[in-house]
């Protein structure tokens, strides 16, 4: 009887502290014995950005042939420092994969200069602005590539100086056009991520006409303007940040 007594209770007392061992996470099996997860960034949700880069433009440049004498420019270069603000927004459709849609704006003049004897043209692209969209492959917990796409604008100062004219002339126009590019954003805090991209923007042909620049410099037809034609390119490099608001998520 005693032995029965002795091995109920020595039964019971391992069962207890299994059971407080348990309790305190150190059994076999417990959460404190399982592997942490890896901490995953959340790429879902609405974010703003600011990012610094530098701008490259090329212009061709081609001049009506039946007033000013035969000239067509390749390659003229422009450059500057730039600006952009962004808002966006992600959603994760996948573990790898993310999709997103996004406006920026940009600030910074890109200015370029061209002669024309007599004339001398000065160029300034400024105030540009795209909306577009993104695929990102995350290939990690916090890094994602990305590809980009959309639609650009830009407005674009054309100054027109001679000796003969005696004042320069002004004029504006907008430039339509498309982008391609891509990056790298990381995860460097819970809302915050640093990126760096890439873009290539190409804008449409702009046509300027002056009657005045016709009339007076190269004595063309009373009320009749020429044309000068210009396409533009542009390459931009940007660092920056998003930061992630937490909403729509």
């Amino acid at each position: 009887m005693k032995k029965t007594l002795v091995s109920l209770a020595a039964g019971a007392a391992l069962v207890a502290t299994a059971g407080m061992a348990n309790a305190d996470g150190y059994g076999y099996g417990s959460v404190k014995d399982a592997p942490l997860a890896a901490p995953q960034a959340n790429w879902n949700g609405l974010y703003i950005g600011a990012a610094v880069g530098y701008g490259i433009a090329t212009t061709e440049v081609e001049a009506d042939e039946e007033y000013f004498p035969p000239a067509n420019l390749d390659g003229l270069s422009s450059e500057g420092l730039q600006g952009t603000i962004t808002v966006g927004y992600d959603r994760q459709v996948h573990p790898n994969w993310v999709l997103g849609i996004f406006a920026d704006y940009s600030l910074g003049e890109l200015e370029t200069e061209v002669v024309f004897f007599p004339l001398t043209l000065e160029a300034t692209i400024k105030d540009s602005w795209a909306i577009g969209a993104r695929v990102g492959y995350v290939n990690s917990c916090c890094t994602m590539w990305y590809v980009t796409a959309g639609y650009a604008q830009a407005d674009v100062d054309l100054k027109a100086l001679s000796p003969i004219l005696g004042h320069p002339i002004l004029m504006s126009e907008n430039m339509d056009g498309w982008f391609i590019g891509g990056g790298v954003e990381h995860q460097i805090s819970e809302n915050l991520f640093l990126k760096l991209d890439y873009r290539y923007t190409n804008y449409d042909k702009v046509s300027w006409a002056s009657t005045e620049i016709f009339d007076f410099v190269i004595d063309g037809p009373d009320g009749e303007a020429g044309y000068l034609n210009s396409e533009t390119d542009v390459h931009s490099i940007r660092l920056g940040v998003n930061w992630k608001l937490g909403l729509l998520k």
